[in-house]
């Protein structure tokens, strides 16, 4: 509904929510049942009751070790904005699961996402794949600069990241060249050619996609299948190599693949 989006509403909303519901949230907090507490920390975020953040910041510092509490702490102290909060969580030497960096680099505003984008260098490796991943997740062109510097990364998931990104936004800068990550070590960063060339429209087939569909990964192959079956000369490529590549593995996904483009499943 448009009148939940109203600024003057949702201010009549939260003033309405902190006069009448503050205290009952506040001593929630304090219920030593774990579901009173869970309880108020949702009902906090949803009514984004900043007035409550010193109580939501010392639960969750004194549950950080409590798989029940801690995780909605973070969210709620994210969603309130908290700027202690966010010192801490982002701590260089911070180990949250992954899951956990992304949800709450979801809930913060543009502006303090566009400063963690610009802090890329973070010692924290999971901290830079979850801001990669929110990043391909809004389809940004803006970012695009921050998925090339990603590319580049020593890290695999960081550079997966970026990968992800430029597939999300279907666009294959030229810096990024897919037949030079087809012969990476890492199998996942081979798929990742495949389904960067199938991004990158190229005109002709490239050599490194017919080695890519006799991968010994499955899912390489498969991608590299894929690529080929959406290429104007796809399904002349497939042919071929369903009839004379020397790889079985190669010939049965080609084979897969243009019975998908003939309607079947893979």
């Amino acid at each position: 509904m448009n009148w939940m989006n109203d600024e003057y509403t949702m201010a009549g909303i939260h003033k309405l929510a902190a006069e009448e519901l503050t205290e009952t949230y506040r001593k929630q907090l304090h219920s030593r049942k774990i579901s009173d507490r869970l309880n108020a920390l949702y009902f906090i975020e949803n009514f984004h009751l900043k007035e409550l953040e010193p109580e939501v910041l010392n639960l969750y510092k004194e549950n950080k070790n409590k798989v029940d509490l801690h995780p909605q702490a973070s969210r709620t102290l994210a969603s309130l904005k908290s700027t202690a909060f966010m010192e801490d969580f982002f701590h260089a030497d911070s180990n949250e699961p992954r899951y956990l960096y992304k949800e709450v680099i979801r809930r913060l505003d543009d502006t303090i996402f566009s400063h963690w984008m610009e802090r890329l260098g973070h010692p924290n490796q999971k901290v830079r794949e979850a801001v990669l991943a929110i990043a391909a997740q809004k389809g940004d062109w803006n970012t695009i600069p921050l998925f090339e510097k990603a590319a580049a990364d020593e890290d695999l998931e960081v550079r997966l990241q970026a990968y992800k990104g430029f597939e999300r936004l279907g666009v294959v800068p030229d810096t990024i060249v897919p037949a030079d990550i087809a012969v990476s070590e890492h199998w996942p960063e081979r798929m990742m050619a495949a389904r960067l060339w199938k991004v990158s429209h190229s005109r002709g087939v490239q050599y490194f996609i017919r080695e890519l569909i006799k991968d010994s990964s499955w899912w390489v192959r498969y991608y590299a299948g894929e690529a080929l079956s959406h290429h104007p000369n796809g399904e002349e490529e497939l042919l071929f190599i369903q009839h004379a590549s020397n790889d079985p593995f190669a010939r049965d996904m080609a084979g897969q693949w243009l019975d998908t483009m003939k309607g079947g499943e893979v």
